[in-house]
């Protein structure tokens, strides 16, 4: 038999709403449930992902974010349509690399706040923003060092 007296639920409990009407508690979690919301739009997050962003350095030619999900990373870019017909485009597994943009020989280099994987990326040019969408690579490759003694 189960020693049930031993738990925290007993009928001589006494329950923390105890003494609160429901218009009382009803006024409590509305009141919690607005301050979480305020707490997450001041942080500039959505309740249900997290993201990190960053931002292009002022000295950029061009204005981009980069913001990483659960699962992918996307790079957005500002750029003119008449730029596309010239630029190059590459990546590493943490890197992007822009070429003849804005100008013909300029080489841009965009660091990744995540390992992509090599194949499975795509882009998207839509109203003046190239939208890069990468997946994350969650194979990471460990190797141990042993440690000697002198």
């Amino acid at each position: 038999m189960l020693p049930w007296n031993l738990f925290p639920f007993h009928k001589n409990d006494q329950s923390p709403w105890k003494g609160f009407s429901p218009n009382q508690i009803e006024k409590y979690m509305a009141d919690f449930m607005s301050n979480m919301m305020r707490n997450f739009q001041n942080e500039g997050m959505s309740p249900l992902s997290t993201t990190t962003v960053d931002k292009a350095p002022s000295s950029s030619p061009f204005q981009y974010d980069v913001f990483e999900t659960f699962e992918e990373v996307f790079v957005r870019i500002r750029l003119k349509e008449d730029c596309l017909s010239a630029l190059k485009l590459y990546h590493t597994s943490n890197q992007v690399i822009l070429e003849h943009v804005p100008e013909e020989n300029d080489r841009h280099v965009i660091s990744l706040p995540a390992l992509v994987k090599k194949k499975g990326g795509n882009a998207l040019y839509k109203e003046g923003i190239l939208e890069l969408r990468f997946p994350k690579s969650h194979d990471w490759q460990f190797t141990e060092l042993t440690i000697q003694d002198e």
